[in-house]
């Protein structure tokens, strides 16, 4: 559950779920790790039922993410809500 704009509560239901694949960058002074979100890497991708095993890649903080297939081309994801989330590189990733 989540809040929409107006403040009421509202269902999450993503069409497409992205486990993406990130180095830990410790940071200075504070409990907490950072991770780096430019560059490249690998990424888990669930949409329509399916599971497609990506690369991503971010050539700065405020470029666009992308992501491509095993054989080069751009994965297009399904229009709707996306969750991803950030999967610090050496963890697995599991599903059902």
């Amino acid at each position: 559950m989540d809040r929409d704009a107006s403040g009421a509560l509202v269902q999450n239901a993503p069409k497409v779920v992205v486990a993406l694949m990130v180095r830990e960058v410790l940071r200075e002074g504070g409990p907490y790790v950072n991770v780096a979100t430019t560059g490249t890497g690998v990424a888990h991708i669930f949409q329509n039922g399916e599971y497609i095993e990506a690369s991503w890649t971010k050539s700065a903080v405020e470029g666009e993410l992308e992501f491509f297939d095993a054989a080069g081309k751009p994965v297009i994801l399904v229009p709707g809500q996306v969750w991803i989330s950030a999967v610090t590189v050496g963890r697995a990733v599991t599903w059902q």
